[in-house]
Formats: C-alpha cells, sequence, structure tokens
C-alpha cells in the first residue's frame, strides 16, 4: 500500500544525496586537486630555496607557471573538456613552454626531481577526472576485476602512475591552462 510519509522522507533522502554528491563532493574534489597542487608547488620552492635549482631557472618558472595555472583553473578540468581535448589537439601536439625549459635542464637528480613534479601533476589530474565521472570508476571498477582475474601482478597504484606519465592530452590542459592565464 502506498504510504505518504515513507515517499516523503524517500524523497527527502534522495534530494540530500543528489546534494551531497554532485554539489558537496565536486567542491572537495576541487580542494583536495588544489591542495596537491599547493604541496607541489611547494616543493618545488623548496627546491629553488635550497638551491638545487635557480628561482630564474626556466625549468623552475615555467612549471610553477604551469603549477598557477591548474591551481587557477582546476574548477574547469572536465572529462568532456579533457575528451575534446584529446580529439581536437593539433598535430603536431601543442609544445608548452616548460616542456622546453625542462628539456634545458642538464642530466642529473634536479631532472628527475621537476620530472617528478610534472609527473605528479598529471597523476592528480587523472585521479581527479576519474573520481568525478561515474562512468570512468565504472570503467575503472571493470579494470581492476579483469586485472585481478588475469593475475596482473602490478598494484593499481603503479598502473595509476605509469598510465599519468604516458597520459594523452594532460599536456594539452596543462598548456590551456597557461594559455588562458596569458
Amino acid at each position: 500500500m502506498y504510504n505518504p510519509t515513507t515517499a516523503m522522507f524517500s524523497s527527502v533522502f534522495l534530494a540530500v544525496c543528489v546534494y551531497l554528491c554532485f554539489y558537496c563532493f565536486r567542491e572537495y574534489r576541487i580542494d583536495r586537486l588544489r591542495q596537491h597542487l599547493f604541496e607541489l608547488r611547494d616543493e618545488l620552492f623548496d627546491l629553488a630555496a635550497a638551491g638545487e635549482i635557480e628561482f630564474n631557472h626556466p625549468a623552475y618558472t615555467a612549471t610553477r607557471t604551469m603549477l598557477n595555472s591548474v591551481i587557477r583553473f582546476a574548477h574547469r578540468i572536465t572529462v568532456v573538456r579533457f575528451t575534446l581535448a584529446l580529439v581536437w589537439r593539433e598535430n603536431p601536439p601543442i609544445s608548452p613552454r616548460f616542456l622546453i625549459a625542462f628539456a634545458e635542464l642538464p642530466a642529473g637528480e634536479i631532472k628527475n626531481k621537476i620530472a617528478g613534479i610534472q609527473i605528479r601533476v598529471a597523476g592528480y589530474i587523472i585521479h581527479y577526472l576519474f573520481t568525478g565521472c561515474p562512468v570512468l570508476i565504472l570503467f575503472l571498477f571493470a579494470f581492476g576485476i579483469d586485472r585481478l582475474l588475469r593475475g596482473a601482478v602490478k598494484k593499481i597504484s603503479d598502473i595509476f602512475w605509469e598510465f599519468a606519465k604516458q597520459a594523452p592530452g594532460i599536456r594539452q590542459i596543462e598548456a590551456l591552462a597557461i594559455e588562458a592565464e596569458s
């Protein structure tokens, strides 16, 4: 039998769940992404403060500018924009100035540290994209089940960071953020 009280409580509960999922959780994800990027920017600053790289070195300034741009426009990163950046990217791909400046660094520990920061930026962006799209979460879950059934020995986090290193389109999103700032 139809119970109006149960229907009302169910409707209110559903409305609260929708509000939490589509508003509060989204804001939390943006704040979390920005917090991770702030930590990376702080790590970059600490490298320069320790004298490992100069504050006016092109790789430092380009990486800092890229981090600042992604922090500023983190709320505009979406799966749709990421997909469009992949589909309509220029050939050859955009060559942002931080990649050129990074190539000028001498091989060694500082180059590995700067590369590590850039890889973690890409990883955080990919994590942000995957956690914000239910379809991608289901895909990731199915992919994880497939890997487990096939006896994959790599940890999921290793697969994630490996993908982040080679992810197509991340450099385009970073370049678009830099272009939007200037």
